[in-house]
């Protein structure tokens, strides 16, 4: 039962980090928009 949680974990934080990721590049993207805007 011990390998359950800490494998959890794990996915969550990759879930988290692929988020962050994603939400940068979204924020990046929009950022140059508005510079080329």
């Amino acid at each position: 039962m011990d390998l359950i949680p800490s494998f959890s974990t794990e996915t969550w934080v990759l879930l988290a980090t692929i988020l962050v990721l994603l939400y940068i590049m979204r924020i990046s993207k929009s950022l140059k928009s508005q510079v080329t805007t």
